[in-house]
């Protein structure tokens, strides 16, 4: 009898084309995916271990242990099988499928592989002359037991498995459940697992997940991976709102701030004003949701430095009075102060050079402090402007754009410099844009607090044409390679033309 068996289906003839059929397979999803080398290594020892089972069957049978012989042939023949539909749905799933851009969720890769070996098992009891049949009417009471006994597990599986086909949630959606906010980084046969921006990783069964409602932030058809924010801020309600959301919404657009996207652009509302102080938002749309707090705290230090810039200063919402003794000696101290460090600014200014100290004094209370942090355009190329800008703090670097892709960096600016003369002189769009290279304080001086001085010093108006002609007509003998006549005819009709346009833009009189 056990003779008749192994005759039957005699497997060691089949050895070598089967080791070459794994191989094949083998060497296939290698190739072409290298990370599956730990997969395929270890089921290629599975496979091994069918080869050794046929050299045991081979010996058994040789030294007449025909029983044991037939057990390690089956085994043999069972283990080569697993092996080779283990690899061959490797290949499909892995190497083919994605070549077609196919790719069927995990779960319904293994469902297909675990019917695959089921129905392997069955044909080979079949071929044992096992009637399955008989063998699911003697378990279905077991089987009954064990699905009530199963019934969470099973809820779970079969929950995982109608995320993946229904695609209700994916791998790589962010996700708020209850209070967790983070990213689906794996669906498996039980549950789901999300990782948060805390470095944490939360387990969500699958039946919760079928069950309860739940969140996919920043998913929407037809359009890119971004989720909406909103920063709330406060402002007392004397200030126009208009002014208050053009500060900050310009300031915002005019940023290429990462993370932010650009379309839609970020926008400012007023959310309340039913007492002081108001209530307003920046809503803006985050393309990197695992950069929400980095960007946020990017917002608001933007819309802070936006509103400090047009002198609007945050309100804190609350009931709480701090008292501090404000005698007129220590705000004398203050202002002392303050006045001594812009008049120390405009001294360095040539352009300033005529100025009484009674003037440079009324022009130094004119002037406004401006803050700026690394990244940020003070001015920008072809921009209109009015304003001087004189540098106290940090470091600045000037661009020069040549078309819509090239740039060049053509200076650097520090404490002692000062740029935008031009545009308050004479009203010229801006030549260059000026980036901050650090966190930079700026004192600027509009064409307004100007105005009156020159209208009562017309030679300070005189003295300044004739330098800014001076230092163009120098520039333009640079570029053109001009001679010393050349440069002199040169300053002179820059001289005529600056200063009519300094006299037209302030409306002075000759």
């Amino acid at each position: 009898m056990w003779s008749d068996a192994l005759r039957t289906g005699d497997w060691y003839a089949n050895i070598p084309a089967t080791t070459l059929a794994f191989i094949a397979l083998a060497l296939i999803v290698l190739r072409s995916r290298r990370e599956e080398r730990a997969h395929v290594l270890r089921v290629a020892a599975f496979f091994a271990m069918s080869i050794v089972a046929a050299f045991v069957a081979g010996i058994s049978e040789a030294i007449d242990y025909p029983r044991i012989a037939v057990y390690a042939h089956e085994a043999a023949v069972v283990v080569a099988g697993i092996a080779i539909i283990v690899v061959a749905a490797s290949v499909i799933f892995r190497v083919l499928l994605p070549k077609f851009k196919v790719m069927p969720p995990r779960i319904l890769q293994d469902v297909i592989v675990a019917l695959s070996l089921i129905i392997f098992g069955l044909a080979r009891l079949g071929d044992k002359g096992i009637d399955p049949g008989s063998l699911f009417t003697t378990s279905a009471l077991i089987t009954a037991v064990v699905a009530l006994s199963l019934q969470d597990t099973l809820g779970n599986i079969l929950g995982g498995l109608a995320l993946q086909l229904d695609r209700s949630v994916q791998v790589g959606d962010w996700v708020h459940i209850d209070s967790v906010e983070g990213q689906v980084v794996e669906i498996g046969w039980r549950q789901t697992s999300i990782e948060t921006n805390n470095w944490e990783t939360i387990v969500v069964p699958n039946s919760v997940l079928v069950k309860n409602r739940f969140l996919v932030l920043g998913r929407r058809v037809g359009e890119p991976i971004q989720q909406r924010r909103w920063i709330p801020f406060y402002v007392d309600a004397q200030h126009s709102p208009d002014l208050v959301i053009e500060a900050v919404q310009s300031s915002l657009r005019s940023m290429d701030l990462p993370n932010v996207s650009r379309s839609p652009a970020p926008q400012c509302f007023l959310l309340q004003l039913a007492e002081s102080p108001a209530r307003y938002a920046v809503s803006y749309w985050l393309t990197n949701l695992t950069q929400m707090n980095p960007t946020d705290s990017s917002i608001r230090v933007q819309a802070y430095l936006a509103l400090k810039r047009s002198g609007i200063p945050i309100a804190v919402p609350g009931r709480n009075v701090f008292l501090t003794e404000d005698t007129s000696e220590r705000r004398a101290m203050h202002k002392e102060k303050d006045l001594s460090q812009r008049m120390r600014a405009l001294g360095r200014v040539e352009l300033f050079s005529g100025f009484t100290e009674d003037e440079l004094q009324t022009l130094a209370e004119r002037l406004k402090p401006a803050p700026y942090i690394a990244g940020d355009f003070l001015v920008r190329q072809g921009a209109p402007g009015s304003r001087l800008y004189i540098l106290a703090e940090g470091r600045a670097d000037v661009w020069v754009e040549n078309g819509e892709t090239e740039r060049a960096k053509v200076a650097e600016l520090g404490p002692t410099d000062f740029f935008g003369e031009m545009a308050l002189m004479t009203g010229e769009v801006r030549a260059a844009s000026v980036i901050a290279k650090t966190n930079v304080l700026v004192y600027r001086l509009d064409k307004e607090s100007f105005r009156d001085l020159l209208a009562s010093r017309t030679d300070i108006a005189e003295q300044i044409s004739t330098l800014l002609a001076s230092r163009r007509a120098e520039l333009e003998a640079v570029r053109e390679n001009l001679d010393a006549e050349a440069l002199a005819a040169r300053a002179a009709a820059t001289r005529r033309d600056i200063r009519q346009k300094i006299w037209h833009l302030f409306g002075l009189e000759d």
